[in-house]
């Protein structure tokens, strides 16, 4: 019996679409937000028998995309709307990264369960390379692949391939190590290529019967130049160069913008009754200032 799809996260892992680049508005189109896009294009779109979307809701309007998407999704206009913003989305990709970059990067590409990936993501680390610089998705991407630096801090050499894969939970694969890229960028880069002609580096296996070989060692370095943790954060007018603007954030749990949210400053708060903690919550600090704004408000009636 066929029960159909259901599909985990489609906002936040499919693309932190309540919070989208610019560029992903931009291609969307006015008369759809990306995550109501998301939701109709998975619904009547996809090809598969999509049943059910679930959201990660904090507060009940989280959901208002989400039903404003599902009141549309049998309109025969909005269903048009929908497949109109795929293909500018789609000739957006293939124009900025080339057709043959867009018809070729995932051909050949050994899955990170396959011992001739050495437990590398490479698939994973190329998506991320793809939607950073088609799209701008840099915040989305950077957080992703912080998950498979995570997985190669894990990743032991002395130990076996199944004994390092056993030891993995949840993030499917892991980056080069930081002396990897060094010696990836060495072979690749170096001037001299007789000298380097006998070295060797850890993509090398794995893609040997890559068509685009030399391109995907480009962007394996670009992407992890990009979205190392190890990176400062760029500044707004470094987000401007590079394409990697924030169209709007629909996360509103921050109830005092600049204040962290974490659970022992809202802790100490509550216990201090606001003397102390920060992140969640009034402190004495913001209750004086709440108070002098509607003084000046009643001062001004």
């Amino acid at each position: 019996m066929d029960i159909g799809v259901f599909i985990i996260s489609p906002y936040d892992k499919g693309g932190a679409l309540y919070k989208p680049t610019k560029k992903v508005v931009e291609l969307v189109g006015e008369k759809l937000s990306p995550m109501q896009f998301q939701a109709i294009w998975l619904w009547k779109c996809s090809g598969a028998p999509v049943h059910t979307l679930v959201t990660g809701a904090a507060r009940p309007s989280d959901f208002d995309e989400v039903c404003c998407a599902a009141r549309m999704k049998d309109d025969p206009e909005v269903i048009q709307e929908v497949e109109a913003a795929a293909a500018r989305l789609n000739n957006h990709f293939v124009e900025t990264m080339g057709e043959a970059w867009a018809n070729g990067w995932y051909k050949s590409l050994p899955d990170f369960t396959e011992e001739a990936s050495s437990g590398l993501a490479i698939g994973h680390i190329l998506w991320l390379y793809n939607v950073t610089k088609a799209y701008g998705m840099f915040d989305f991407a950077r957080a992703r692949y912080k998950n498979l630096e995570s997985s190669a801090k894990e990743w032991k050499v002395k130990n076996s391939f199944e004994s390092n894969l056993s030891k993995w939970t949840f993030n499917p694969g892991r980056t080069l190590k930081s002396d990897d890229f060094e010696q990836l960028e060495l072979c690749h880069y170096a001037n001299d290529k007789t000298m380097t002609s006998t070295m060797t580096h850890e993509l090398a296996e794995p893609l040997k019967d890559h068509e685009l070989k030399d391109e995907v060692i480009v962007a394996v370095i670009q992407a992890n130049d990009w979205l190392t943790s190890s990176r400062q954060i760029p500044n707004d007018a470094e987000r401007v160069e590079m394409g990697w603007e924030i169209a709007y954030d629909l996360v509103a749990w921050e109830s005092y913008p600049g204040d962290d949210v974490n659970v022992g400053g809202v802790v100490v708060q509550n216990l201090s009754g606001g003397a102390f903690g920060a992140g969640g919550g009034p402190s004495n600090t913001t209750r004086r200032n709440s108070q002098s704004i509607r003084m000046a408000f009643q001062d001004g009636g």
